[in-house]
């Protein structure tokens, strides 16, 4: 899946034998960040988030399925899961959405799901740029079976939509950073419509195999 041990300074990886010997793990000791298995199914992986989210509610699950429908992706926002993908995963972009979650800080509850159907979700969502930055990528599986180049274009307007109404409708405000980059202030929550096309050690589990069962 194109993690690696080596990836980030100070990470603790743990590989788990399939999702039973990862919860075993979960209740010997704390994690941060827990990775499923490509290969299960994504309903599967969203129970396999809730009983980890029971036993330690802090942890950032990333959901990694072959396939994930519009109603796999309702649930994994309702579950809170942290960030979702569907196979083949971009090794750059699974490492980023991991380094992120290591390091996410009141991250929690930060989408809200006010109404979902297939084709339409109306969302309540915290004014953040991390929170921006995972609504955008769960937006981008949402719009899988949209071609390419339209799919980009889509990610890309409603990712430019988003941050000017957070910035400009519910009090992100922009301003210069130190060093001359523009950074942003976290302000109000802001309520949202998407239709469909249109330093402590960190610790990782990942589940890097499955029982025969599977």
């Amino acid at each position: 899946m194109g993690v690696s041990p080596g990836d980030w300074q100070d990470c603790e990886v743990h590989e788990a034998y399939g999702e039973g010997d990862a919860l075993r793990r979960m209740r010997a000791r704390a994690f941060d960040v827990i990775v499923t298995h490509p290969l299960t199914p994504a309903d599967k992986d969203i129970l396999v988030v809730r009983e980890a989210r029971e036993l330690q509610p802090g942890i950032r699950p990333i959901v990694i399925a072959s396939e994930l429908t519009p109603e796999d992706i309702i649930a994994a926002l309702r579950a809170d899961v942290y960030a979702a993908f569907t196979m083949p995963v971009v090794p750059a972009e699974l490492n980023e959405a991991i380094a992120g979650a290591l390091d996410a800080e009141d991250w929690q509850n930060g989408i809200q799901i006010l109404s979902a159907q297939p084709e339409w979700i109306a969302l309540r969502v915290m004014c953040r740029r991390l929170t921006a930055d995972r609504l955008t990528q769960f937006i981008s599986e949402l719009a899988a079976d949209v071609p390419e180049i339209d799919r980009f274009a889509l990610v890309s307007a409603f990712r430019e939509m988003l941050l000017n109404a957070m910035e400009h409708g519910a009090g992100l405000r922009q301003r210069r950073g130190d060093d001359g980059a523009n950074a942003f202030a976290a302000g109000d929550e802001r309520d949202f419509a998407v239709k469909r096309h249109a330093c402590e050690s960190k610790c990782l589990i990942r589940i890097t195999s499955l029982p025969n069962s599977l």
